[in-house]
């Protein structure tokens, strides 16, 4: 288990995934009040948190700005049956560069986001500018706001895949 309420991780680099935290094997993580700036994923996923291998993320109040990936998730990539909840969240300016996918999120492999309260504004990626759904990854949406996103071939907010699930509720 890790908590963290409160604080900075900026310009936390990972060779490849995961540039400021790597959560997997069924490991829990609590954030409140966090922010996540500048932060990278060199060669891989994941700008600010890589999550994998049923392991379960809790957010309230986080600000992800201007993370950057690789290939996947500039901000968030979720995988094989991992779970994550987040409310009051804020994406801005993050991006996954090389033809990569989900400017903020992506999700794969049964991997699940509830998200709530949250803000999209000017992310960006070649594949989906905020949220790509792959493989049965799927995110549950409400009350969220999306503005001046951005892909360079398609989905300026939002890319389903291969099964991908969005259920979105104002």
């Amino acid at each position: 288990y890790l908590g963290i309420k409160g604080g900075v991780l900026e310009e936390n680099t990972s060779k490849f995934s995961g540039g400021a935290i790597y959560v997997l094997d069924k490991s829990e993580i609590k954030l409140e009040d966090v922010l996540f700036e500048n932060n990278i994923a060199e060669s891989e996923h994941g700008g600010a948190i890589y999550i994998s291998s049923n392991a379960q993320l809790n957010m309230v109040g986080i600000k992800f700005l201007s993370n950057k990936a690789n290939q996947k998730g500039g901000s968030i990539y979720a995988n094989e049956r991992s779970s994550s909840t987040a409310s009051n969240i804020l994406f801005s300016h993050n991006q996954v560069q090389n033809l990569g996918e989900g400017g903020a999120i992506f999700i794969e492999n049964y991997g699940e986001v509830v998200l709530s309260e949250s803000e999209f504004i000017k992310n960006s990626a070649s594949k989906a500018g905020c949220i790509y759904l792959r493989s049965y990854g799927s995110i549950n949406l409400s009350s969220s706001f999306f503005y001046s996103n951005f892909a360079d071939k398609y989905g300026g907010s939002m890319v389903s895949d291969f099964e991908g699930n969005a259920n979105i509720n104002n």
